[in-house]
C-alpha cells in the first residue's frame, strides 16, 4: 500500500504529521511505502502517529520473520505479524497490527500494542502497557509498568 499527501489529508492527519511527510518524502508523488513510513515513524520515536497511521490504513498479512534475536535502539512498528525466533528487545514500543510471537523474552521500553495476541517463550515486560487484541501468552511473566 502506498501513502499519498491527499490520503493523509483526506484522513485528516494533524497539520504537525501532514508537514512531518510533506519534508521527509519532498517528491512522492506515487505515494510513500506503508512500512516505510512505519519505520521511518520508529526511528523517531513517534508512536501516537504510528497508532494513527495503523488505525486509519489498517493491518496487513505481512509477517516480519526474524531467526535469532531482534534489538533495536528505536520502537518497532509494523502493519502485519512479528515473528523472533529467540528475543525481541526493543528501547521503545513495539506496536503491531496483528501477532507478535517470540521464542524467547519479549521487551519493550514503552509499550507493547498489538491488535493480535502475545506469544513469548520466556517473559513479556514493557515499561508502560501491554495491549493485545488476542490473548498474552508467556512462559515466563507478564510485567508492566502500566496496565496489562
Amino acid at each position: 500500500m502506498k501513502i499519498k499527501l491527499n490520503w493523509l489529508q483526506e484522513k485528516n492527519a494533524c497539520p504537525e504529521g501532514i508537514e512531518w511527510f510533506q519534508k521527509k518524502y519532498p517528491e512522492q508523488l506515487e505515494g510513500v511505502g506503508y512500512q516505510s513510513i512505519l519505520d521511518d515513524l520508529a526511528k523517531e520515536n513517534k508512536h501516537a502517529w504510528a497508532e494513527w497511521l495503523m488505525l486509519k490504513a489498517g493491518s496487513t498479512n505481512e509477517v516480519l520473520e526474524i531467526k535469532g534475536n531482534l534489538t533495536l535502539e528505536h520502537s518497532l512498528f509494523f502493519a502485519g505479524s512479528i515473528k523472533v525466533s529467540k528475543n525481541i528487545s526493543v528501547r521503545g514500543d513495539v506496536i503491531a497490527g496483528r501477532d507478535v510471537t517470540a521464542g524467547g523474552d519479549v521487551t519493550a521500553g514503552g509499550d507493547v500494542k498489538v491488535g493480535g495476541g502475545v506469544t513469548a517463550g520466556g517473559d513479556v515486560t514493557a515499561g508502560w502497557g501491554v495491549t493485545a487484541g488476542g490473548d498474552v501468552t508467556a512462559g515466563g511473566d507478564v510485567t508492566a509498568g502500566g496496565d496489562v
